[in-house]
């Protein structure tokens, strides 16, 4: 849908919707609108700005493997990201005002061969994984992105 609505309006593919966004819906696998419209975010040219907001489904106590969650993963994160030249830069930042514990992370990503880019990421923070959403980690990593 994308491509052909691109092509239609004579417009790169990112502009009709952002990858990112579209990679968010897809990680919500849902087709419900009312789902899909609380994927937040603005643009103006080459940056971008994405909001997600989050509620945590309570469990019985005995059955929950991770109550404390929110207080280091906070209720929602921001994601700010800017494209030139192949090159991207993005930022996603997340903060529990109450505990004070959140997590930052920055990625850089820039262009090798063809499709193929180079990946760099910094952590800092809580929640970097769900298994060690409780411990404070520094990272980074490094790695190859293809696009499709």
């Amino acid at each position: 849908w994308r491509d052909a609505e691109a092509e239609r309006r004579n417009q790169p593919v990112r502009r009709i919707l952002r990858d990112d966004l579209l990679i968010e819906i897809a990680k919500r696998q849902t087709a419900d609108p009312k789902r899909i419209r609380a994927v937040r975010g603005m643009e103006r040219g080459d940056f971008s700005v994405v909001g997600r907001v989050w509620k945590r489904m309570s469990e019985d106590l005995a059955d929950d493997n991770n109550p404390d969650i929110t207080d280091f993963m906070g209720r929602g994160d921001i994601t700010a990201t800017y494209h030139w030249d192949g090159h991207e830069v993005s930022a996603l930042a997340r903060h529990n005002f109450h505990t004070n514990k959140g997590g930052l992370q920055l990625d850089y990503s820039y262009p090798l061969a063809g499709k193929v880019s180079g990946y760099v990421q910094l952590f800092t923070g809580y929640g970097q994984s769900l298994i060690d959403y409780n411990y404070a980690q520094r990272s980074i990593g490094l790695g190859l992105k293809v696009a499709p």
